[in-house]
């Protein structure tokens, strides 16, 4: 997967978050004012009223929140825990007010902790729902009187309901994982050759469009262009098995061979590519001696061998021109060499 996709989904998750918890702001307070509204002698009706008026007024003021800096910097989490507990203390004054333990509004706490599993780890879900339970409790102690059996039962539900909420957030957690293991796993396959770990066609291509793109036009970009020499005569002496160890010990080399910002790439059955940003005619040629060299010590099984061709061109190039300047010189130092065994290399400036 790559980097933008994987930071975008924390982003996303949080967006979202955002939104059910700015609905519930304004929904809960809608209930309180319809309640409100069906029995307005109940006790202080009046200040529970304006206090869902200030929830509604304030709740605004979370979109001004620096949400993509929180979440870069793994600090979002807090954020929402506040506002959680927040909405706990809300609940429990209203609680208070509407006449203790025995108020309706204590119902308010169960969508809290629901909220709060939809968005923590278990931990984190757990301590929402024990402050729910821990402001509920001083209210039914300190609070009006209230029917000590409904404050006893509506207590356990509320334990009961933090257990069910930490074991729902395991499980999400646990989905939300495999599934993004399952969708890591499918870009790469997707991205990248699956015999040699290299990027594949589509994807090195691509690469290379985006760097001719955004690099500035004085910064050097160098293509690679390596083939195996007579790789058929491989598979024929020694097998498929053979070449495909073959494949995977070059594409380990030329990925080794990476710096950041390069990107080493199949693009043929048994013919490679390798892009090099920031990279000179002198420093690209250096780095085919390298290959050149280790190749020739019997990197390679069978004692295979490679030619390669090389491209110099400023960015903005277009890929396919600078790639096939680079397989163009191959093919040329493969002819005059007079051999398709021959391990050599050429130079070619990209055609303006």
């Amino acid at each position: 997967m790559t980097c933008e996709t994987r930071a975008a989904r924390p982003h996303e998750f949080w967006r979202r978050h955002r939104r059910s918890g700015l609905v519930l702001s304004y929904a809960l307070p809608a209930a309180v004012a319809l309640r409100t509204a069906i029995r307005p002698e109940a006790p202080h009706a009046g200040t529970v009223l304006m206090l869902a008026a200030a929830v509604v007024v304030l709740t605004p003021l979370l979109l001004l929140v620096p949400l993509d800096r929180l979440v870069a910097n793994d600090r979002v989490r807090w954020l929402f825990f506040g506002w959680d507990l927040a909405g706990i203390i809300v609940v429990t004054v209203a609680v208070w007010l509407d006449g203790g333990a025995d108020s309706s509004y204590r119902l308010l706490l169960f969508v809290v902790i629901a909220h709060a599993a939809l968005a923590f780890p278990p931990g984190g879900t757990a301590g929402v729902g024990l402050a729910a339970v821990l402001a509920y409790g001083i209210v039914g102690v300190l609070g009006p009187p209230a029917d000590l059996a409904d404050s006893v039962l509506a207590t356990v539900a509320l334990v009961m309901t933090t257990a069910v909420g930490a074991i729902a957030s395991q499980n999400y957690l646990s989905l939300n994982r495999r599934i993004s293991e399952v969708a890591e796993v499918a870009t790469m396959l997707s991205e990248h050759d699956g015999l040699t770990g290299c990027l594949n066609h589509r994807t090195f291509y691509d690469r290379v469009t985006r760097a001719t793109r955004e690099n500035a036009p004085e910064v050097p970009l160098s293509v690679l262009v390596l083939d195996v020499d007579d790789f058929k005569s491989v598979n024929d002496e020694h097998g498929h098995p053979a070449g495909d160890e073959l494949l995977v010990r070059l594409g380990d080399e030329l990925r080794s061979a990476c710096r950041a910002g390069d990107a080493a790439g199949r693009i043929g059955g048994d013919e490679f590519a390798i892009l090099l940003v920031g990279t000179d005619e002198r420093a690209a040629r250096q780095t085919v001696d390298r290959l050149l060299s280790r190749i020739s010590a019997g990197l390679l099984p069978h004692g295979a061998t490679v030619t390669i061709g090389a491209a110099t061109a400023p960015s903005g190039t277009p890929a396919q021109r600078l790639v096939a300047d680079a397989d163009a010189a191959l093919y040329a130092t493969r002819r005059a060499a007079r051999g398709p065994s021959a391990m050599r290399e050429a130079r070619s400036p990209a055609r303006p």
